[in-house]
C-alpha cells in the first residue's frame, strides 16, 4: 500500500516537474522573440533612423487608415504627444494623451489624433496652416546694410 502511494505521487511530481518546465520554456522562447523584435528594430533605428521613423509613420498611417479615409497622395506630418500638459491650451489636443500620434495633411487641411495604445482616433479636424510672413526688404538707405562696391 506505501509502495502504491509513493509510485502515485512520484508519477505526480513528474507530471508536475514536466509541466513547469514546459510552461518555463514557452515564457523563455517568448521573451527571446520580444527581445530580438527589440534588439532588430534598435539595429534599424540606429543604422537608418530616417528609415525608421518613416516606416513607424507608414505604420501609423495604415492603422488609422482601417477606421478613418485617410487622404490618398499625400504624406502626412507625424508628430508623437510628448508633453501634453504643454498642449492642453490647445482645442485639438484637449483629450490628448502622452504617446498619442498627430497625423496632419496640410494639402488636405486635415489633422487627425489617434491613440496607438488603444488603437482608436482621439480627434479629427480641419487645419488651417498659416504660412510665416517674410519681412518686406528693407530700403531705408539709412538702416539698410552696406554693400561693397566692386570696381
Amino acid at each position: 500500500m506505501k509502495k502504491k502511494i509513493l509510485i502515485v505521487i512520484t508519477v505526480l511530481l513528474l507530471i508536475a516537474s514536466v509541466g513547469a518546465a514546459g510552461y518555463y520554456f514557452k515564457k523563455h522562447r517568448d521573451l527571446t522573440a520580444r527581445f530580438n523584435d527589440v534588439d532588430g528594430k534598435y539595429n534599424e533605428l540606429i543604422k537608418d533612423p530616417q528609415a525608421a521613423q518613416a516606416a513607424e509613420a507608414r505604420r501609423y498611417v495604415e492603422e488609422v487608415g482601417k477606421v478613418y479615409d485617410l487622404p490618398k497622395g499625400e504624406e502626412p506630418n507625424v508628430a508623437t504627444v510628448s508633453d501634453k500638459e504643454k498642449l492642453k491650451d490647445q482645442p485639438f489636443f484637449a483629450k490628448a494623451e502622452n504617446g498619442d500620434i498627430a497625423l496632419i495633411y496640410s494639402q488636405a487641411k486635415l489633422a487627425v489624433l489617434y491613440r496607438p495604445s488603444t488603437k482608436q482616433l482621439v480627434n479629427v479636424s480641419s487645419v488651417t496652416i498659416q504660412e510665416e510672413a517674410q519681412p518686406a526688404p528693407d530700403t531705408n538707405p539709412d538702416t539698410a546694410p552696406e554693400t561693397p562696391l566692386s570696381p
